[in-house]
């Protein structure tokens, strides 16, 4: 299929949603990219755009996810003020505006867009999505999973859905303390099964001591996203845990 046939497809980012939901994790902004565009193999993107509060260190500099995703071809960081209690100022309204011109004016010159993946976790975004949906725009959701403050009326009205823990293997990295944890599992068995008392003290592991044990049970959650851990949890407090050791899933390749 030639590029002039393809359809157009274009990727609007809830900056601080999104970044939250990423949980410190690296993410390589080309490959996430790529990734979507696997998902929609009869579509060209034309561009990829990021909303956001306006944040500098002390320095003055831009945090640097946000410069390397400048640096991307097709990417626009759009950047508004914030607050001084903190909140950001218009980012949802701004949003909304740019997506609807770039669908509604381009048209005119034949270069609209013909499908849209929000990632948000924001029910405000509803409107703007029911509003492109009446010019014919295909709108796919996507976040770091529904819980938290997921607005679950999203992917009611939404045309699809799409789960960004998904592709955490092949555009970002586990963060520290999924390392940590999958280290200590793997060197526990390299079988598959183990039984562990997490939060007892009958199991010592020098990778298991560096985290507090809240940060161990929401490492144990995320590798349970990422599809790197099967758990089970026993009355005892006790863990059934299947541990994925393929390369694919090792940690020197998901952090490379």
């Amino acid at each position: 299929m030639g590029d002039e046939m393809k359809k157009r497809l274009a990727i609007y980012i809830d900056g601080r949603s999104f970044l939250i939901g990423a949980r410190g994790r690296s993410i390589y902004w080309w490959k996430l990219d790529r990734w979507f565009e696997d998902k929609f193999p009869d579509h060209e993107l034309v561009c990829v755009r990021m909303y956001i509060g306006r944040k500098r260190d002390r320095r003055g500099k831009r945090p640097r996810r946000l410069t390397l995703f400048r640096e991307v071809p097709k990417h626009t960081l759009v950047e508004r003020p914030v607050a001084k209690s903190g909140k950001e100022v218009g980012i949802d309204t701004q949003l909304a505006l740019d997506v609807l011109e770039q669908t509604l004016t381009s048209r005119k010159h034949g270069s609209g867009i013909d499908t849209l993946i929000l990632i948000t976790c924001d029910g405000d975004h509803a409107p703007t999505i029911e509003k492109l949906q009446e010019y014919g725009v295909r709108v796919f959701v996507s976040s770091w999973g529904q819980g938290g403050y997921f607005s679950s009326y999203l992917t009611r009205i939404a045309d699809g859905y799409i789960d960004l823990h998904h592709g955490v293997m092949e555009f970002s990295s586990m963060t520290r303390n999924e390392r940590l944890v999958l280290k200590a599992l793997q060197d526990a068995t390299r079988t598959g099964e183990v039984k562990i008392k997490w939060f007892g003290r009958n199991y010592r592991h020098e990778a298991i001591n560096q985290v507090t044990r809240q940060q161990r049970a929401e490492a144990v959650r995320g590798l349970r996203r990422i599809g790197l851990l099967n758990t089970k949890k026993r009355k005892d407090g006790a863990y059934i845990v299947n541990v994925n050791c393929s390369p694919a899933h090792s940690p020197r390749t998901a952090s490379r």
